[in-house]
């Protein structure tokens, strides 16, 4: 359905016609890791009248698949995150030319 991939891809919609409007599109999330802790953070820069929005969903292990946790929006199955094996996901929303 366009509307899901609409949804999942909205802050590259949202540039896009930023961009097309002459507009500079917002600076978004950072992502950061030290390698010597081993630590692995994220912020989350969107829209602060969308602060009620984010959820963190405990995904238990099933079989042998890991336990995860991620931070992520209604409509989006998963975002940002790790699970119990030590991977980590994160983004960075990087604007370039259209």
């Amino acid at each position: 359905d366009w509307e899901l991939f609409a949804l999942n891809a909205r802050s590259e919609l949202l540039a896009f016609a930023q961009h097309r409007a002459g507009k500079q599109p917002p600076s978004e999330c950072t992502a950061l890791f030290c390698a010597s802790s081993a630590c692995l953070g994220q912020n989350w820069d969107w829209d602060s009248r969308m602060d009620s929005l984010p959820v963190l969903l405990k995904l238990p292990r099933r079989g042998d698949t890991p336990r995860i946790l991620t931070m992520t929006e209604p409509g989006i199955l998963a975002k940002v995150g790790f699970n119990d094996q030590g991977v980590g996901v994160c983004l960075n929303f990087l604007a370039g030319p259209p």
